[in-house]
């Protein structure tokens, strides 16, 4: 038999992220580079919260009206911070609001 599935929404604080994001699409899927440099690199950032690894796709507003499998959208590879000081050359930061 199959066990009844529970499901839980549950409402996040704000995060602050510090990573490396890269210009991908379905059809030249990029994530493999943009965490390859991001691994290599990691030690790099400050004020690190914890040593969670977060994996964010950001999508322009448009990005769903019509499907394709070219359109391009941000692949960020990235972890938390606590504050934003002296963020790593090549890297960027990212708010995540709650």
């Amino acid at each position: 038999m199959f066990s009844e599935i529970k499901t839980k929404i549950e409402l996040l604080p704000p995060k602050k992220l510090v990573g490396c994001k890269i210009r991908t699409s379905l059809t030249n899927n990029k994530t493999f580079q943009v965490w390859q440099n991001f691994m290599t690199r990691k030690d790099e950032i400050l004020h690190k919260v914890n040593s969670s690894f977060i994996s964010l796709q950001e999508y322009d507003p448009f990005y769903f009206l019509e499907y394709n499998e070219e359109n391009v959208f941000y692949k960020w590879a990235a972890i938390e911070v606590s504050r934003y000081e002296n963020i790593p050359e090549g890297m960027e930061s990212i708010d995540l609001p709650g």
